[in-house]
């Protein structure tokens, strides 16, 4: 996988920013360097941010177990309290890192830098399509001391590492800052400032020479991403930084203004819309009310219409059919009468039974077409003709009782006794050849 590494410059984001690069391929060979704008940087598989020593501070605190295994923001929080008696800016404005692995209970390095800066960094590399993948340091706490010279001639700088931290200072200071025992440290230098380094050296010190590309590669070796929390580069959190990052570009941009504004007339006119569909629909739903009320009125000649119109209906017809002795369509005499024209003779060892709504035939089975024959005369007179078992049944289409009896049901004996509530009429026909095609 090539890893194309750049060098952050101590200043604030620029777009036409020209920022040191190294290209280095799959077999870890340095195949392109050079300083380029943004839009000039070679292709590869992965961006590699180096953060100079500069912009790092290194603190050291006592991290609770369990560590980076904590929630991301609950351990930002742990974080911020450890080290606000350390730094003097506030500490909401620095961005704070762990190492990779961190699991808690001893001391543990903290790496430090301003939030902003860093932030402006990402966000325009976003912008303009190379989000970074990995962001590390140019140096680091480590147990072997280091040192390096580089710079230009009129900025010459040096950078030291070792087990106690990191200094970065101009090479004017290096005599005052420097341990004393820092001529041990593995000490390089660029070119251009390998004069006046060489002048810090003993006498017949050998300063090896390193060209900026090579050390610029150096960093890739970290194993610190300084990418986490709120400026993760990887994972979940990355996603949901760039997620954000678009949400207010949206809502803030002035490139997405006539967008919004478009945005804002299409909600609107759904809502108006929906709003008035609504409203049409109620007055239709309220016509329909009035005219079956109305309705109701006019064949009850109530003067009161309940919520349920349709049954208060019913009632009333079933009042008057009782008053002038008319037969309803639940009545025994229609279903007998219905049953008579598709079964002339009842089978033997048969008997009929009617709970005031439904009139069941049982101990008898009829052939398919006989069945077919009086469910299409049924249908045409307003019943429905089931088979439940072995017995037939025969109920209005409006009927709303349960059944006598379903399958699941135990099996009811020739005559039951009936209750005051539901009273019913139950005629058997006897296995007597005597008396074939009567009812007795």
């Amino acid at each position: 996988m090539s890893s194309l590494i750049v060098s952050l410059p101590l200043t604030a984001a620029v777009p036409a920013a020209q920022l040191p690069y190294a290209l280095v391929s799959d077999s870890a060979l340095l195949v392109d360097a050079g300083v380029a704008a943004l839009g000039q940087w070679p292709k590869a598989s992965e961006l590699v941010l180096r953060v100079p020593a500069q912009q790092l501070t290194w603190l050291q605190v006592d991290l609770p177990k369990p560590g980076r295994s904590l929630p991301a923001g609950k351990l930002r929080a742990v974080l911020e309290g450890l080290v606000e008696e350390q730094v003097l800016a506030d500490v909401a404005d620095l961005h704070l890192a762990l190492p990779v692995q961190a699991a808690g209970g001893e001391k543990t390095w903290v790496a430090a830098c301003d939030k902003a800066w860093l932030s402006g960094w990402l966000q325009e590399l976003e912008a303009q399509g190379r989000p970074a993948s990995r962001i590390v340091p140019e140096a680091e706490p480590q147990e072997a001391a280091t040192l390096h010279f580089g710079g230009s001639a009129d900025a010459a700088r040096w950078v030291y590492s070792d087990a106690q931290g990191v200094l970065s200072a101009p090479l004017a200071y290096a005599a005052a800052l420097l341990p004393s025992d820092w001529a041990q440290a593995r000490i390089s230098a660029e070119p251009a400032v390998a004069a006046q380094a060489q002048k810090l050296l003993p006498d017949g010190g050998s300063l090896p020479i390193v060209q900026a590309a090579p050390y610029l590669t150096q960093a890739l070796g970290s194993a610190w991403n300084l990418g986490q929390f709120d400026l993760a580069t990887s994972g979940s959190g990355r996603v949901w930084n760039r997620l954000l990052r678009s949400a207010r570009q949206l809502a803030f941009a002035p490139d997405w203004r006539w967008a919004r504004v478009g945005a804002a007339l299409l909600l609107l006119a759904q809502f108006l819309g929906l709003n008035v569909w609504a409203w049409q629909e109620r007055q239709a739903l309220e016509a329909e009310k009035k005219q079956l009320r109305a309705a109701v009125t006019a064949i009850t000649g109530a003067t009161y219409v309940s919520d349920t119109p349709v049954q208060q209906a019913q009632q009333k017809l079933q009042a008057l059919r009782q008053a002038t002795g008319a037969l309803g369509a639940a009545d025994l005499e229609p279903q007998l009468a219905l049953l008579a024209a598709g079964l002339p003779a009842m089978p033997e060892g048969s008997h009929l039974q009617y709970d005031g709504q439904r009139l069941r035939l049982s101990g008898s089975t009829l052939a398919a077409d006989a069945l077919q024959t009086l469910r299409s005369a049924a249908a045409e007179a307003g019943y429905q003709v089931l088979t439940v078992g072995d017995a037939l049944e025969i109920h209005p289409l409006d009927a709303s009782k349960p059944s006598v009896s379903s399958p699941a049901s135990a099996p009811q004996p020739a005559a039951q006794p009936q209750s005051p509530a539901a009273p019913a009429a139950v005629v058997s026909r006897l296995a007597q050849p005597a008396q074939k095609g009567r009812v007795g």
